[in-house]
């Protein structure tokens, strides 16, 4: 299997590290020689060994019909576009890290690669190192998947974490993890949740098998959080988690989601910290399942790419086994969020003591000044994945607390 990588920066380096460092053992692992044949770059490169197969003119790469197969690692959907239409088309697998492009071509790209009898595998696009793609899509494929909660951005992760445990306010948080090199000197598709979105997109894809616009998916980031939204949650037991929420609703729709939540201590997603993620998921089979490793960085990113790649090498293409989203007749439907949080906190599982239903509530719900009693009692309101505006929840909470019908805080998960 001959390679070319498109792409030689943070991952793109990663991958042909791995791929040079280990050629002798992924050789014997696939039974074929696995070599990097050729790098495309706008940029020099220097460094050897790479510096001889380095290219900048496309057609080095799709004019060489010995190419089998192209990674793409440039990210966007400009010339990453181009480029995978274009190795699809000549028959040359095609594998890549980029959730933007999986999350906003991915049915086109999975109809092209099916046309031409290729592979394209995504791996590296959710989850960084961590195998979640190809264990949903083969291991629990006997399940049908109608939950899923996960922390898959490790940016807003280690902000979190450190405006949590150091103490520090969000622009500080962010500064740090930018030296750090956790976080771009453009930090907005991080921080407003629009890669999350773009992730829980593509496993709300690959679980449905029907293609969901991100556009459509509510998201909410964190840039809006400030260190007494941090303190507010550690008062009632709880850390701020940007969780991206998927859910098969009992009439069949969905609720999809990305928003800081509040979470319960001693629950699972709450030991995550720094860059790593977590994904839980419920199988009507094998029940929950947690999946969970560093969700970025050059070579954990490289690694779930060269998973890929040997995969490629491994696997005959099969029409009837191909990945494929179907754009439906009639548009997935989403659950009404907000028709959903009035009816839970009209119904609470015990009046007595609790308004306060589940753990997975929007921070625009916990201010001092909206949520906080006539008693000084600060309190959580959640629905599963829904939202209150904070007017709402202000007057909905006064109401309670006049007729004495919210008398105690829990938190009930």
């Amino acid at each position: 299997m001959n390679i070319a990588v498109v792409g030689f920066g943070v991952v793109g380096k990663g991958v042909c590290r791995i791929l040079v460092n280990e050629a002798v053992r992924l050789e014997r692992q696939t039974g074929q020689p696995v070599s990097l044949k050729r790098i495309l770059d706008i940029q020099d490169i220097t460094e050897e060994p790479y510096a001889t197969l380095a290219s900048k003119n496309a057609e080095d790469i799709f004019a060489d019909p010995s190419i089998d197969l192209v990674c793409e690692t440039i990210g966007g959907c400009g010339a990453a576009l181009t480029f995978t239409r274009q190795a699809l088309s000549q028959g040359k697998h095609v594998v890549t890290s980029n959730k933007e492009l999986v999350a906003t071509h991915g049915v086109e790209l999975l109809q092209l690669a099916y046309d031409n009898g290729v592979h394209y595998y995504y791996e590296a696009a959710v989850g960084g190192g961590i195998p979640l793609i190809k264990p949903i899509r083969e291991c629990l494929a006997a399940n049908k998947i109608d939950r899923l909660d996960g922390i898959i951005n490790g940016t807003t992760n280690y902000i979190l974490s450190e405006m949590e445990h150091a103490g520090l306010d969000f622009e500080t948080a962010l500064r740090q993890a930018q030296a750090l090199g956790f976080a771009e000197r453009n930090p907005t598709a991080d921080v407003d949740g629009i890669d999350a979105c773009r992730k829980i997109a593509i496993l709300t894809n690959l679980i449905t098998g029907e293609y969901i616009d991100p556009d459509r998916i509510l998201t909410e980031g964190i840039s809006g959080l400030t260190r007494e939204d941090a303190s507010l949650a550690e008062a009632v037991g709880c850390v701020i988690k940007l969780v991206a929420s998927f859910r098969v609703q009992p009439d069949g729709s969905l609720a999809v989601s990305v928003a800081p939540r509040l979470i319960p201590q001693a629950h699972l997603l709450a030991s995550v910290h720094g860059v790593y993620n977590l994904v839980l998921l419920h199988g009507d089979y094998v029940n929950e399942v947690a999946f969970y490793g560093p969700g970025a960085g050059s070579l954990p990113t490289a690694s779930a790419i060269v998973g890929d790649i040997l995969a490629c090498c491994t696997t005959p293409f099969s029409a009837a086994a191909a990945e494929r989203w179907q754009v439906a007749d009639r548009q997935v439907r989403f659950a009404d969020l907000k028709q959903q949080q009035v009816k839970a906190i009209l119904n609470p599982r015990d009046q007595e003591t609790a308004e306060f239903l589940r753990s997975e509530t929007s921070l625009k719900s916990l201010r001092a000044g909206s949520i906080t009693g006539s008693n000084g009692q600060s309190y959580v309101v959640a629905g599963e994945s829904a939202f209150l505006s904070e007017a709402e929840l202000a007057a909905y909470l006064g109401d309670r607390m006049a007729k004495k019908q919210v008398c105690a805080l829990r938190i009930v998960d």
